[in-house]
């Protein structure tokens, strides 16, 4: 990536405060050609996103968790042109994400991937729902509530997997089942049993 001209947008509230530690991390950086982004509130990395890439930065870096992810993906792909790179720098609570493509876990690796490619770009699927995109995971029922659970936890309980775990006991012990309904390519719909 000698030409890389990487957008670096940050969640400061990701991680239970690693965001904004990795924020000033990242502002300290000498003699980058990067840009550094923040957001603020819920949808401000996916408009983060398609900014940057209309003003042709590449590779976008996500710095957060699978939901910073989830919208620069999101911003990405709403253009309908060819997308510029994604990179991650993994500093959420759960980094499915950066698991499932090998992102390094360490801030410093994952950072030099992140600006310098260090042979590891690859191409992956997108899949959509309606009209969101997702790389990661897409969940109903029982794995949407504990996702739900941990998003909704305080932040100073956001440490690794911990709060996974427990949420996804709480939800085993107050374990409810739904009705669903889905439809593919426009075939009929299958609906599940309530039992």
């Amino acid at each position: 990536m000698m030409d890389a001209r990487p957008l670096f947008i940050v969640n400061p509230a990701a991680g239970g405060g690693r965001g904004r530690r990795a924020q000033a991390r990242i502002s300290a950086l000498p003699g980058r050609n990067a840009e550094l982004a923040v957001t603020r509130r819920p949808g401000d990395a996916e408009v983060l996103a398609t900014e940057g890439a209309a003003a042709g930065f590449d590779p976008i870096v996500a710095v957060g968790g699978d939901g910073t992810v989830h919208e620069v993906v999101n911003g990405l792909l709403a253009g309908g042109a060819t997308p510029p790179r994604l990179a991650m720098v993994p500093i959420g609570t759960g980094n499915d994400f950066a698991r499932s493509v090998g992102v390094p876990r360490g801030f410093t690796e994952a950072l030099a991937v992140a600006t310098d490619g260090a042979g590891r770009v690859r191409t992956i699927d997108a899949a959509r729902c309606g009209d969101r995109y997702f790389v990661v995971l897409a969940a109903t029922g029982f794995a949407a509530r504990v996702a739900s659970a941990v998003n909704r936890a305080p932040s100073w309980s956001k440490i690794g997997t911990l709060p996974f775990v427990y949420h996804t006991l709480r939800e085993v012990i107050a374990n409810r089942n739904v009705e669903l309904s889905v439809e593919l390519d426009g075939g009929p719909p299958c609906t599940s049993p309530r039992s």
